[in-house]
């Protein structure tokens, strides 16, 4: 044998012996294969591949003659290397079903959780389901449990049992069977016994205000997703529910939902968070820099949230005696503090400016000493501090109750006078009285407070407008209470005036789902009390003939006046947050100027020992740090371009995306012409009345 037939018939020797332990390797690691060892699959069939091609480079050495021996080797090295790619093809086929099992079964998952969350962040009104959640709510008022076993018979025990119509959490349950009982009970006795004072116009009005109950619950599920409604179907919690409900989600503003609103304000304006951050060059307090470093500040176990509430409004308290001591202090002994240092302002040595001396007098009886500043925080912790600061000022109205209060006695003296100035009743007359305005009191409260729910959200969204304006002012708002709450962003860092014009649109998306169903509420009601007035003051000026009791008229006056209240104020407070939009462009046009006049003198301002007054120390302290950072002077340039960009955005979306109520764009000229309007309708009515006299 030649060297060369002996050098091939080592090598298929070592062939046969790598071939073997590669079917020994298949045969062992074979459930690892199916179970899905995805390195396995990727590492050993390029290993089989790379052994085809080195058989295939030896058969193309010259035009050899093989032995026999050789000859039947080399069919059975190509029947093993057959069987080896049929087992590999076998084995990825295997992991490729076992692979979309799993990718199946953890789209179910999302399916039912993540999926849901993001379509529920895309606002959308669906009428049919709306209706439908009406018409069963309108049936389990009418005739109660009956109703319930009705729903559970076409949509299922979970779907009803959600809704609150058996079983379930007693805080939704009890509610619903209290209006049930309140409202059959009245209508069956008054329909058996009647009662001297209450008429029909009572039931009329009891129904009304049942069925705008009904209408408030549908309006919820309309504004729901469809992924989140088929989860109705399935079993869930009072804490998922309450997720839905205006009272618990918005107005409460508990940490979880404030969390799941900052999340779908993020998914709606499609928000990055590696560019949306904040820089501060002032001391933060500890307390503050432990809640913007931390995302779930709020969620972890040992926060109470009304400690935090109690905490703030003292906080509040104290900042406003530690104001009120310190401009006392100030001008009790300014004119001290200069005839002390005079004479060692003489010899150089100090400084006269007044700044200096009110900033070293007024830090013996600051708080404690704050901590260095974090160089970054993510805006996503600013906007949510900014929401749990919101709750402490407008949480729940507290004032619903005492206009309910307002329109019972306003009944109460109504009947009195009706009755001949006489409540001479029969004792199960008293009774019954006393039910209709319990039933009136518990239905009509929880109805006002959806219609209250839209001043507290406009109230809202100015709180949040002065607290982003003074994120970029300067020179601090002393009227705003927290104006000093959040230091001064870094005005010099194109970057942080970006994330400002950002969250400030996120101020204004924050909680859309809830808002679109309130604007939605004081549209329908605004509706009805308006066709009521109009149907009185075509009573007063003699288009019909139609009379009403006392009550009716003057009690439905009440709630029309009252919700004209409601909206005129609201009104107000939406041209409030729509002028912000001419107050943020003015605040930055006065950044500007001063980064033009930073521009002409760069080097003075960046220098240590700069000392001028409070608002420009601290401009160069924004300069030092943008300094250290871009290692060059073009960063003022481009903050001045940013803020141009900040102002036209700002223009564009006042045009565009303006505060609006009932259609109309809250704005002082519109309050101007309703009031106009009112008092022309006034004047002529009392025209009517002199006239006729």
């Amino acid at each position: 044998m030649s060297t060369d037939s002996f050098r091939n018939a080592k090598g298929d020797k070592e062939f046969f012996n790598q071939n073997n332990n590669c079917n020994e390797h298949f045969e062992e690691n074979k459930d690892s294969w199916q179970i899905g060892d995805n390195n396995l699959a990727k590492r050993d069939p390029p290993m089989v591949l790379s052994n085809t091609e080195s058989f295939n480079q030896q058969q193309k050495v010259g035009n050899r003659t093989f032995p026999e021996d050789l000859a039947n080797a080399t069919k059975r090295r190509t029947s093993m290397l057959k069987n080896n790619s049929q087992l590999s093809a076998c084995i990825l086929r295997s992991y490729k079903k076992e692979s979309e099992n799993k990718s199946k079964q953890v789209f179910k998952k999302l399916d039912v959780k993540q999926i849901a969350e993001n379509k529920e962040c895309n606002i959308e009104f669906s009428f049919l389901r709306a209706a439908k959640i009406m018409i069963y709510h309108l049936l389990f008022f009418s005739i109660g449990i009956f109703g319930a076993l009705i729903i559970m018979l076409i949509e299922g025990y979970q779907f009803t049992r959600n809704l609150g119509f058996i079983g379930m959490n007693w805080r939704i349950v009890l509610p619903q069977y209290v209006v049930q009982i309140l409202c059959v009970g009245f209508i069956s006795i008054v329909a058996c016994f009647p009662t001297k004072g209450l008429t029909y116009y009572e039931i009329g009005f009891l129904v009304y205000i049942v069925t705008a109950r009904s209408f408030v619950i549908a309006v919820r599920y309309g504004f729901m997703s469809r992924a989140r409604y088929k989860l109705y179907k399935s079993k869930t919690n009072f804490s998922w529910i309450s997720q839905d409900l205006l009272l618990f989600g918005w107005l409460k503003m508990s940490p979880s939902s404030l969390r799941e609103q900052v999340n779908a304000t993020k998914h709606r304006i499609k928000i990055l968070d590696e560019e949306w951050n904040f820089n501060f060059v002032e001391s933060l307090p500890l307390d503050l820099h432990l809640k913007l470093c931390n995302l779930d500040y709020y969620l972890d176990e040992g926060f109470n949230e009304k400690d935090y509430k109690c905490k703030i409004k003292s906080a509040i308290k104290v900042h406003q005696m530690r104001k009120s001591k310190k401009s006392s202090f100030v001008g009790e002994n300014l004119d001290m503090i200069h005839r002390v240092f005079k004479q060692s302002s003489a010899d150089g040595n100090r400084q006269t400016d007044k700044f200096d001396f009110e900033k070293e007098f007024l830090s013996s009886i600051d708080e404690e000493n704050t901590p260095s500043c974090n160089p970054s925080y993510k805006a996503q912790s600013v906007l949510r501090e900014m929401l749990m600061l919101d709750s402490v000022h407008h949480g729940v109205p507290r004032y619903a109750l005492c206009v309910v209060i307002i329109r019972i006695l306003l009944q109460v003296v109504c009947q009195y006078f009706e009755n001949n100035r006489s409540f001479v009743f029969h004792w199960y007359e008293y009774l019954i009285t006393i039910w209709y305005l319990g039933t009136l009191l518990y239905i009509y409260k929880a109805n006002l407070i959806f219609v209250i729910a839209g001043l507290v959200d406009f109230k809202r969204k100015l709180f949040l407008m002065k607290v982003l304006k003074s994120l970029i002012s300067i020179d601090k708002d002393k009227n705003f209470i927290l104006s000093s709450y959040f230091p001064t962003i870094n005005l010099c860092c194109h970057k942080n005036l970006k994330s400002w014009m950002i969250l400030r649109e996120a101020c204004l998306d924050v909680g859309k789902k809830y808002t679109y169903r309130i604007f939605l509420y004081c549209s329908v009601f605004l509706a009805f009390n308006l066709a009521f007035l109009g149907f009185l003051l075509m009573r007063v000026f003699g288009v019909f003939s139609y009379s009403l009791p006392i009550a009716v008229s003057v009690t439905g006056t009440y709630d029309v006046l009252f919700i004209l209240c409601v909206l005129f104020k609201m009104l107000r407070t939406g041209a409030q947050v729509n002028a912000c939009f001419d107050s943020h462009k003015g605040e930055l046009i006065k950044i500007k100027k001063l980064l033009y006049e930073v521009k002409s003198d760069l080097n003075t301002y960046l220098r240590k020992d700069f000392s001028k007054c409070e608002s420009r120390q601290l401009l160069s302290k924004m300069l030092r740090t943008c300094g250290d950072v871009y290692k060059n002077d073009r960063f003022v340039e481009k903050a001045l371009d940013q803020i141009d960009m900040v102002i036209q955005d700002l223009e564009y979306q006042k045009e565009t995306q303006p505060l609006k109520l009932l259609g109309f764009t809250a704005s002082n000229e519109l309050l101007t012409s309703v009031y106009t309007g009112l008092a022309s309708l006034s004047f002529a009515i009392i025209q009517f009345f002199l006239s006729g006299l």
